[in-house]
């Protein structure tokens, strides 16, 4: 017997429309400052959720910092755990 998922087939259609639609529409390219008051605007809601990170406000922007931060925070997830060293 041969199982239906109707909501699942339903939602991947919709997804992929959304996809065809906006492909279009959406360019990946390098973050420059004009792009800074966006994205910090993001993170301070991610900020204020109290689930997207422990930071209490968004890092300063020049590309240098950023890069650091990126880099903190990639540290900060792949550092063993304390007693596991």
């Amino acid at each position: 017997m041969k199982a239906h998922y109707a909501s699942t087939d339903i939602s991947v259609k919709a997804y992929v429309r959304f996809f065809l639609i906006m492909r279009e529409k959406i360019q990946i390219r390098a973050l420059v400052e004009s792009d800074w008051p966006a994205v910090r605007a993001i993170y301070l809601e991610g900020i204020a959720t109290g689930h997207a990170t422990f930071e209490t406000d968004a890092p300063a922007w020049s590309i240098q910092s950023l890069k650091i931060y990126a880099l903190q925070q990639a540290d900060r997830k792949t550092a063993a755990p304390a007693g596991r060293q």
